[in-house]
């Protein structure tokens, strides 16, 4: 396991849900944007982007779209983009959805994989 996913473990273990922001500082910034996108499909694909959104990581939201543009899953930042600032429950559910398809089958680990080994070359 490289650097990075250790970094990003130890930041997962460290991240407290009534502040996740508070280890942030003390990691590389893209760690920390790595472990929000994480932790964002995570909780999606635990209870969809409403459970992610209403729950305490849902703060992690701005840092996740960064993640996902991080290591290219543009389609997902931008779901969870639009979703942030929707108001229409019925829009945030097909969103959701879209957000599952485009997650499944390890789309976010393969995409963070190679951002990691492009990242030690």
């Amino acid at each position: 396991m490289s650097d990075d996913w250790n970094a990003i473990e130890a930041l997962w273990e460290e991240l407290d849900p009534d502040d996740p922001q508070a280890h942030f500082d003390h990691y590389p910034r893209h760690i920390g944007l790595l472990t929000a996108a994480g932790r964002c499909e995570h909780e999606v694909l635990k209870g969809g982007l409403r459970h992610f959104l209403s729950g305490p990581w849902g703060r992690l939201a701005p840092e996740a779209v960064e993640g996902f543009e991080l290591i290219g899953l543009w389609p997902c930042a931008e779901l969870v983009r639009q979703a942030t600032s929707a108001s229409d429950s019925a829009q945030v559910e097909q969103w959701s959805a879209q957000l599952l398809a485009a997650l499944s089958g390890g789309q976010f680990d393969r995409a963070a994989d190679k951002f990691i080994q492009t990242r030690r070359r």
